[in-house]
Parts: C-alpha cells; structure tokens; sequence
C-alpha cells in the first residue's frame, strides 16, 4: 500500500513518546505512531511545511489534527467536514419510536 504521510506539525514528542493526535468517530483520540522519513520540501495538505512517514499506529484514511489544539481534550467532540456525497450529517442516531413488543402496526390486508 501507499505510505502514510503526516504534517510534521501533527507530530507531539512528550518525553520521547511520539504521537498524534487523530479524529476517530468523531472524537479526539491519541494515536502512538512509529517515524519514519521526514521530508521538509513537500508540504502537507493543509498547506503547513513538511511531511513525515507513519509507519504504524495510524489507520489509512484517518484524520489526523494538524493544528494546536488548544482548549481541546482527548475524547472532545470535533466537527469534521462531511465527506463528499456521503451521510455524515445524518450521524445522530435515529430517533426512539418508543414501540414495544405487542405494538408494532400490522399490514393489514
């Protein structure tokens, strides 16, 4: 497969603990990830200087967030975009119908 690649900005060091910080289901979640090569000359999607190589701890696909994350904590709600002809705005669950057992409406002929 294709190599995962990060922002360099998107990597934390805490005591020599790599990791970043990713959206999974739409909540905040630290990933440990293993390095790989750094490349300074391509810059990353959003645009900010540089690239690093992941090599494990990150799921293809998965966001990863870039920026400072400021008054956010691990578990916080984020609000992605949705994705392009997708039903991520409908990811509330469906709402209770409250029908019990013995309930349910029948067809009736």
């Amino acid at each position: 497969g294709g190599v995962l690649t990060v922002p360099v900005a998107a990597v934390r060091d805490v005591n020599g603990r790599k990791f970043v910080y990713a959206v999974s289901e739409g909540q905040i979640v630290e990933r440990d990830v293993k390095l790989g090569a750094r490349d300074d000359m391509t810059s990353a999607q959003d645009g900010s200087p540089g690239v690093i190589e992941v090599l494990t701890g990150l799921l293809p696909g998965e966001q990863v967030v870039a920026v400072n994350l400021g008054t956010l904590t691990i578990g916080a709600r984020v609000d992605t975009p949705p994705a392009p002809r997708s039903a991520a705005n409908s990811a509330t669950p469906p709402p209770a119908t409250g029908a019990t057992p013995g309930t349910t409406p029948t067809a009736r002929p």
